[in-house]
């Protein structure tokens, strides 16, 4: 927050505290912690000051480096959770109250339940009382993640013009069921391939299916993934079914 602040620019001047904002990207850039790294892709998508990109590739760069991997994979590796403990899903007991914070769409939405189950449309007097610090974690959590989702959006769609490949376990883990990347994932058409054996596909609470709806369950430990897109498909029709059953 401090690294934006500082970055942006005041008519007439240009960029508030360019020092400033540059010791915040240096400092991210040497925190060992993966949340650093996921405040680092927030900054390189949010600054627009050409030196500070500069600044926040090189963080990025000599971090991946110090771990032994490439920057690309870093970023993808670190992704913070926010806390959601399901896909798009968090739930905190704040006395007899629970708190569900759900993404629905591309923004965080906080709801409060009462003991019975029945929802309360404001939040509960007592929570503000006696539980101010969680109150105020949480909402920052909700505002955390409602700038990480363009973030991440945009680096999603980057991988299909790098043609980025996974295993099937690896993608499992660092999209479909990642707590914030699933959001997207779970909404987006994947290309699945093992050997000779090719088909796109989509998550359903029932499992994946194709173009045509029927389930697709030959995956497994060796199929790798990608992000499929229209261009990849000879046969026009397939995409009109596709369009079909998104619209649907």
């Amino acid at each position: 927050s401090l690294a934006i602040s500082a970055y942006k620019k005041v008519p007439g001047i240009g960029p508030r505290a360019v020092k400033v904002g540059n010791a915040c990207v240096y400092a991210l850039g040497m925190m060992p912690e993966s949340d650093a790294v996921g405040q680092l892709a927030l900054l390189k998508i949010r600054v627009k000051f050409g030196t500070a990109q500069k600044g926040i590739v090189k963080a990025l760069e000599a971090t991946a480096a110090r771990v032994g991997i490439s920057r690309d994979e870093l970023e993808e590796m670190s992704v913070p959770a926010y806390g959601l403990t399901d896909v798009g899903v968090r739930s905190e007991t704040l006395g007899d109250f629970t708190a569900r914070l759900q993404v629905t769409g591309r923004k965080p939405e906080i709801q409060w339940f009462k003991p019975d189950g029945k929802q309360q449309k404001s939040i509960p007097s007592v929570v503000k009382q006696d539980f101010a610090d969680d109150l105020k974690e949480l909402k920052q959590a909700a505002k955390d993640i409602e700038k990480m989702l363009p973030a991440q959006s945009a680096r999603i769609e980057q991988t299909y013009l790098q043609q980025k490949e996974w295993t099937l376990p690896v993608w499992h883990d660092r999209y479909l069921n990642h707590p914030l990347v699933g959001i997207f994932a779970r909404r987006l058409i994947w290309r699945f391939c093992r050997g000779q054996k090719v088909s796109a596909a989509i998550w359903t609470p029932g499992g994946f299916v194709d173009h045509r709806n029927k389930s697709v369950d030959w995956f497994d430990d060796k199929t790798t993934v990608r992000l499929w897109h229209p261009l990849d498909e000879k046969k026009t029709d397939r995409v009109t079914a596709w369009r079909d059953w998104l619209i649907d």
